[in-house]
């Protein structure tokens, strides 16, 4: 499964977002990655949608930072900002890359790695095909170990749960197993005549109806503010959904 990627730069920096493209092309054939830039963006698109669109589903955020950069409000306020906090909730990783000399240093991604190594700007570098290879290099050590996850048939999106949870999946895992629950207990109950169940089952079916759906209008408001990228958790999204919709048809 590909690392999506966005790339951030100022159009001033063309140049050497193309030679970037270029190197990192070896990785997009060996479906490592899936670069995207707002030059993909077709006529008659929203492109400030398709760029927060793009950029929110990342799991990988490339800064290609020089003084222009650091100049261009859209590039500065809204990109690098909004990927460093996907950065601190673990969401994305961010990479700084140093094209040109710049005071950086009370930034906001002044404290992280940054390539080529040494943050050495890629400009002074004497073959620019070798800043270009460190950084080749320097993002298939990072991504390798996470695509590494999907082995023995489990998905990559599963370990990623298991190993870094967020608040959202959390979520969708509490709902996914209440509703797992009350499909248990709606089954069960079907058994009522035969089993002569307490009133305390009828009480805890109730709280895992009132309690998934809750959850579920939570869910919902979620995907459409933040747009589900991960199969999974749209898939159980459906699942909570169609059980207690299936219960209250059941209880008409």
């Amino acid at each position: 499964m590909a690392i999506n990627v966005f790339i951030s730069y100022s159009h001033k920096d063309e140049n050497y977002k193309d030679d970037l493209e270029t190197h990192l092309k070896i990785h997009e054939r060996n479906g490592l990655i899936f670069s995207w830039h707002d030059r993909k963006i077709n006529a008659s698109q929203d492109w400030s949608f398709e760029i927060d669109n793009a950029l929110q589903n990342s799991q990988l955020i490339l800064l290609l930072i020089s003084p222009d950069f650091i100049a261009s409000d859209y590039c500065y306020e809204k990109e690098m900002m909004e990927a460093i906090k996907m950065h601190k909730s673990n969401k994305a990783k961010v990479i700084p890359l140093i094209l040109r000399p710049c005071n950086f240093t009370n930034t906001p991604f002044a404290k992280l790695q940054a390539l080529p190594k040494n943050a050495k700007p890629i400009s002074l570098w004497e073959n620019k095909d070798e800043a270009y290879l460190d950084i080749s290099r320097g993002i298939e050590k990072l991504i390798k170990p996470k695509l590494k996850n999907t082995e023995n048939g489990v998905s990559e999106i599963i370990v990623e749960l298991i190993n870094k949870p967020k608040k959202i999946d959390i979520v969708i895992f509490i709902t996914t197993i209440l509703s797992a629950g009350y499909l248990t207990f709606w089954v069960i109950s079907g058994l009522d005549t035969q089993l002569n169940l307490p009133i305390i089952f009828w009480d805890i079916e109730l709280a895992f109806l009132i309690i998934s759906f809750i959850l579920i209008f939570y869910l919902l408001y979620k995907c459409v503010k933040v747009r589900f990228r991960e199969s999974l958790n749209l898939y159980s999204l459906i699942f909570c959904f169609i059980t207690i919709l299936f219960s209250f048809i059941s209880r008409i």
